[in-house]
């Protein structure tokens, strides 16, 4: 098929864009849960099978971990950008209008519930008193002062 300005365009196929679309949610979440705690965790692994001492592991840990991380989310950002596609072409928007600029992926939320489940999860294996502590300084204290103590 082709449109007016000689463009290929596929046929559309809803059954097919809808199982797309809840694979790229269901890799969304998975995605995001990966980023706060499968990362993270593979890095200080693989930097524990390459360095030799404890100085070496913690050094590269601090520039490997955020590096590593931002990645991952870059390639998170492509599969949100893809599935806002699915559902634009799903729903009938053209890819250049305003509609598709007006969608929001499901990203920012699955990031938000991911980190907080991996907060919790490290609240669990540190301890709780210490996590209730830090939530209740967090609340009590939601921005540091500007100007000095």
């Amino acid at each position: 098929m082709t449109t007016a300005t000689g463009a290929m365009t596929r046929p559309r196929h809803p059954g097919l864009d809808r199982v797309l679309a809840a694979f790229l949610l269901l890799l969304l979440a998975v995605g995001s849960l990966c980023l706060w705690i499968g990362v993270p965790a593979a890095v200080l692994y693989g930097l524990s099978k390459l360095t030799s001492s404890s100085t070496q592991h913690i050094a590269y840990s601090f520039v490997a971990v955020p590096v590593a991380m931002l990645l991952f989310a870059l390639l998170l950002f492509r599969v949100n950008a893809l599935y806002l596609r699915v559902i634009a072409a799903s729903r009938g928007m053209e890819e250049d209008g305003e509609d598709l600029r007006a969608l929001r992926g499901p990203l920012e939320l699955f990031l938000l519930a991911s980190l907080a489940i991996a907060i919790l999860g490290m609240a669990y294996a540190i301890s709780w008193p210490i996590a209730i502590a830090l939530a209740l300084v967090l609340i009590a204290f939601p921005r540091f002062p500007r100007r000095g103590w």
